[in-house]
C-alpha cells in the first residue's frame, strides 16, 4: 500500500512539474498548452500495473487464506 501511494505521489508530482513547464514554454511562445498536450502521459495507463500486481498479490493471499480454514 505504501508503495502504491509512493508512486501516486511521484505520478502526479512529474505530471504537475510537466505542466507548469509547458505552461511556462507556452506563456514565452505565446502558445497554448494544447500544442504541449502530447507530451503528457496519462497517469492511469502507467499506475494501472503496479495496482494489477498488488490486487493479485493480495486476491493470493487470501486465497491461500481460505484453503486453509477450509481444511481444518
Amino acid at each position: 500500500y505504501d508503495a502504491l501511494k509512493k508512486y501516486i505521489y511521484n505520478l502526479e508530482k512529474q505530471q504537475c512539474e510537466a505542466l507548469l513547464q509547458a505552461h511556462d514554454i507556452d506563456l514565452a511562445k505565446e502558445q497554448t498548452s494544447l500544442a504541449h498536450a502530447a507530451q503528457f502521459q496519462d497517469t492511469d495507463v502507467l499506475f494501472q500495473p503496479p495496482l494489477d500486481a498488488e490486487l493479485q498479490r493480495i486476491s493470493s493471499f487470501y486465497a491461500l487464506q481460505e484453503i486453509t480454514l477450509r481444511t481444518r
